[in-house]
């Protein structure tokens, strides 16, 4: 009779914690659900999603439009562009041909590209972004011709050409840049003797299923009805337009590989995802061995694109307390933005695609995912408000042309060009932005906190402008 009882209790306990296990999957489920919904609502979120918690997929869903002015809706099944998630790819083409003797992470990229002035940068220092080689998306109409598509070749050629050394010793330094990994990707092409969209095609897409993923300059084949265009926020009409009627970039550098260029699903990067767990395109030796940080700085310090975060090999690494490294590889082009979070300690995946950036905060609405799937707690981000601004006269406009120079402090500049009825800012060497006009004498830009007042003589013309914002107040004097 004990024997009995003892039995039924056994069973009703262990129904009873399947009970609460699955009541729980359904309820992070419904928060997830929730939390879109209404970031969708809210127009905080248009992309696709896909989550994944202890391997069920909890939730894969399609927010908003695929192509303004038509009926057309994005699916799970629309493509993306995923621009720096990219280089994860890259990565293990490299570590492939690695495994199989063609190459080491040692070897200079002189012996592949002997016309480059760079005889102490290895492979190593490519994937690990510890070379100090300038990135190609900051030059300016002097050092590139922004109305020509450009390609890896030619990018290679201006390198050649220009011969500016590192920024820093190979190997003692970290930068990221995006000349690395165009670099890796003409090193594949040469190894392999194959294009490079050849070789991710018959070596990683297709042993992961990945049907519906390719390589390729933006708007330059025919496009599936599938195709997910890219908007960005207009500033001076106070609406989202095509990426490509805003900025310039995105249409004339679109033609580089191995930095950016994949377009695919949130179905094929969850097929990768499980690949890469599965070591179905390297060993576990190779792949860990190219996720291990580089130590700089003479071995005191690692590679990190930010304090606590080392990068390695396209990913971003999140050490956790049981020793586990999991990662995320996010990136960011014209008006895509995208995330994959890889979890292995709680074999989680998280994939994040959007084609409005400047309305979205993919980092942020990760934030509230984790909470969801850590604690089931459900909150919501911060409402996203993109900045307003007015339309002013093209005289007007072109009138904050010229270049500017700080007059204390370090030898700061800012470039301010006139095309296609838009401002363009670049700040030093970093990549240019748009800029819109708040007043009649006052500039902003999307991706910053700054604002540029400007002050202009009895004649009318531009003398100058006071950078404010985040606590700084500069002022920059108009040199040419």
């Amino acid at each position: 009779m004990f024997r009995e009882v003892l039995y039924t209790l056994s069973w009703i306990l262990i129904l009873s914690i399947c009970a609460i296990s699955v009541a729980a999957a359904q309820t992070k489920q419904q928060q997830l659900i929730t939390l879109f919904d209404t970031l969708s609502n809210r127009q905080n979120f248009n992309g696709c999603v896909l989550i994944s918690d202890q391997g069920e997929v909890l939730l894969q869903s399609a927010y908003g439009i695929g192509r303004a002015g038509t009926q057309r809706r994005l699916t799970n099944e629309s493509r993306f562009e995923i621009g720096s998630i990219t280089k994860a790819f890259t990565a293990i083409a490299i570590m492939q041909l690695k495994e199989k003797g063609l190459l080491q992470y040692d070897d200079s990229l002189t012996r592949f590209l002997p016309e480059l002035p760079f005889p102490r940068v290895t492979i190593k220092h490519l994937l690990s972004n510890i070379s100090g080689i300038e990135e190609f998306l900051s030059w300016t109409e002097g050092e590139i011709d922004m109305s020509a598509s450009q390609s890896n070749a030619s990018i290679i050629g201006t390198l050649s050409e220009k011969k500016t050394q590192p920024s820093f010793v190979p190997g003692q330094g970290f930068h990221y840049s995006n000349t690395n990994y165009l670099l890796l990707a003409s090193i594949i092409e040469i190894v392999s003797n194959i294009p490079f969209e050849e070789y991710l095609s018959r070596n990683i897409f297709k042993p992961c299923g990945m049907q519906n993923t390719s390589v390729g300059a933006r708007h330059k084949r025919s496009l599936s009805l599938e195709y997910a265009y890219d908007y960005s926020w207009d500033g001076s009409q106070n609406r989202l337009v095509q990426t490509d009627s805003l900025k310039r970039y995105p249409k004339f550098m679109s033609g580089i590989k191995g930095a950016y260029g994949i377009f695919t699903t949130s179905s094929d990067l969850f097929r990768w995802v499980q690949a890469l767990s599965d070591y179905k395109l390297v060993s576990a030796a190779t792949f860990n061995e190219a996720m291990t940080p580089s130590f700089i700085k003479d071995g005191t310090m690692v590679a990190e694109v930010s304090p606590g975060i080392p990068y390695a090999a396209g990913w971003s690494i999140i050490p956790d307390d049981s020793g586990s490294n999991n990662m995320f590889s996010s990136g960011i082009y014209g008006g895509y933005t995208s995330l994959v979070v890889r979890n292995s300690s709680r074999e989680r995946t998280v994939i994040l695609l959007s084609n409005s950036n400047e309305t979205t905060d993919l980092m942020g609405v990760m934030n509230h995912v984790d909470e969801i799937l850590e604690s089931e707690r459900l909150s919501f981000p911060d409402l996203v408000r993109p900045k307003r601004g007015i339309s002013l006269p093209e005289k007007q406009l072109r009138g904050y042309s010229g270049k500017y120079r700080a007059i204390k402090g370090a030898s700061d500049e800012l470039c301010i060009v006139f095309a296609n009825n838009h401002l363009y800012g670049k700040f030093n060497h970093f990549m240019e932005q748009n800029l819109f006009p708040e007043s009649e004498n006052v500039l902003f830009a999307n991706e910053a906190e700054s604002k540029l007042i400007f002050k202009s003589g009895s004649d009318g013309n531009v003398l100058g402008f006071t950078l404010t914002g985040s606590g700084i107040e500069r002022y920059f004097e108009k040199v040419r």
